[in-house]
């Protein structure tokens, strides 16, 4: 479990953050046990973040207690939260875990979910070349071991 936000998200993250008037509002996809939300607050920015456990958005609640109702257990392959757009969608190695069918879907709703002229962010997606790929199990999907 990581508790250091990912150097190389937040290096690409700086490349385009500007501060604005308004504040700026980020969804992390899969945002896991929370390594990069006190990146974001340092930021002043309104942080979003959704990931299917049950448990690790629990104790996020608890460890942010100013952001818990941004905290969300979900699926972003079907759905993201908040009716409002996005600055930023940021992913570190979360969308890259499923099939290409949702992989395909998430990024359709990232792009409906974007504000006019935001960035969505995916670092560390596999590939075939990928030095595990060859250990995965075989299914329908030829990206998907």
């Amino acid at each position: 479990m990581s508790i250091w936000p990912w150097s190389d998200l937040v290096s690409t993250f700086m490349q385009f953050y500007k501060p604005a008037k308004t504040k700026i509002r980020v969804l992390e996809l899969g945002c896991g046990a929370g390594a990069n939300i006190p990146f974001f607050m340092s930021l002043n920015i309104d942080y979003f973040g959704i990931d299917a456990s049950q448990i690790i958005i629990k104790k996020l609640k608890k460890r942010f207690p100013k952001i818990s109702k941004n905290l969300v257990i979900g699926d972003f392959t079907q759905n993201l939260p908040s009716e409002k757009k996005f600055d930023f969608i940021i992913d570190r190695s979360s969308v890259t875990h499923n099939s290409t069918t949702e992989i395909v879907n998430c990024l359709s709703l990232v792009n409906q979910k974007l504000k006019k002229n935001a960035k969505f962010i995916g670092i560390d997606w596999f590939s075939t070349r990928h030095f595990e790929y060859k250990n995965g199990k075989k299914t329908n999907d030829i990206f998907t071991k």
